[in-house]
């Protein structure tokens, strides 16, 4: 029984490893002013980048400005153009 829980631990461990290693890779691609979107919920969450921090990512919301701190896993680029004086997701 032991050698299952010692087993467990060490899978547990190296699944941290690699979801840290994915995550700083995200992170180090994200510049801030870059939109974003995430769900909470069944709402999605649309803003820009303000701040990359050390684990998540900063996020203004576009309906309220609320701030969120999302892990850069849950999120998704969003491709915009400039239409006139708004801005267009593609």
């Amino acid at each position: 029984m032991q050698e299952l829980l010692d087993l467990n631990a060490r899978i547990l461990q190296r699944y941290g490893y690699l979801r840290a290693l994915r995550d700083r890779a995200l992170l180090d691609r994200l510049v801030v002013g870059e939109h974003v979107s995430f769900f909470r919920g069944h709402y999605e969450v649309i803003g820009p980048v303000v701040r990359v921090n050390q684990k998540t990512v900063t996020v203004r919301d576009e309906d309220d400005g609320r701030l969120w701190l999302v892990r850069p896993s849950r999120l998704t680029r969003m491709p915009w153009i400039k239409g006139g004086s708004e801005w267009i997701r593609l």
